[in-house]
Parts: C-alpha cells; sequence; structure tokens
C-alpha cells in the first residue's frame, strides 16, 4: 500500500523512519534505542551539563528530557545529581559504555544506510 502522496515531506517522513528502524536494529545489544542514545551522545561531548542545558541543546522541553533520562539513570548510563540551586539538576555520564556502542554501530551502520538513502530520493 502506498501513502497516496509524493512529495518531498513524505519521502523525508519515509527515510527518517527507516533510518530510525536501522539504528535500533544495530543499536538492540547495547538495550538502547536510538532516542536515548542521541541523549547520550550529546551528553558524552560535554561530560557534565545542566539538565536546562540539555534541553536547550536538543530543543526538547525539560520535563520531557527528564523523563526520558529516568531509564538511562536506571541502566546506570547517567547520574541525575543536584546543581548549584535547589532548582538545577546536573547530569553526568557514568561510563563510555555508549561510545563503544557508537563505534561498533556507527561501522555497522554506514553500509546499510548508503542502501537505504538511495531507495529514496528525494
Amino acid at each position: 500500500m502506498t501513502s497516496g502522496l509524493d512529495c518531498t515531506c513524505d519521502r523525508l517522513r519515509k527515510l527518517t523512519r527507516r533510518v530510525t528502524q536501522i539504528y535500533d536494529w544495530h543499536l538492540q545489544p547495547s538495550g538502547l534505542r536510538i532516542t536515548q542514545f542521541s541523549l547520550l551522545a550529546t551528553l558524552g561531548a560535554a561530560k557534565s551539563v545542566s539538565v536546562t542545558e540539555l534541553a536547550e541543546a536538543l530543543g526538547m522541553d525539560r520535563t520531557t528530557l527528564i523523563r526520558n533520562l529516568r531509564p538511562l539513570e536506571r541502566s546506570g548510563y547517567l547520574t541525575v545529581d543536584a546543581g548549584s540551586d535547589r532548582r538545577s539538576q546536573k547530569l553526568n555520564r557514568k561510563n563510555a559504555r555508549e561510545t563503544l556502542y557508537h563505534l561498533q554501530v556507527q561501522d555497522a551502520f554506514r553500509s546499510e544506510m548508503i542502501i537505504t538513502v538511495n531507495q529514496f530520493p528525494l
């Protein structure tokens, strides 16, 4: 079945869904989803950052970000600590597990991505 649309927006939406599926498949051994992985990758660049700073960097609402961070905290990827005042929270990466997965995912992902992108001419 086709969507009935044949526009750039429709093709981009299909492509991004496919890219998400590919990343999720390659991330399965880590137990992460691409949405969680992107949070860790952004946090990894800074090592320690406030929730507000990370939310702004990702263009997310603080409440949504905190809800998405809880499973990562429970899994031991990061800690959420008190910040400089009562209202702020500081995020700290606990280890570099996601970096290893990132390298493995990128190698496996690259060739599959080239094929996928070629299937969706914009």
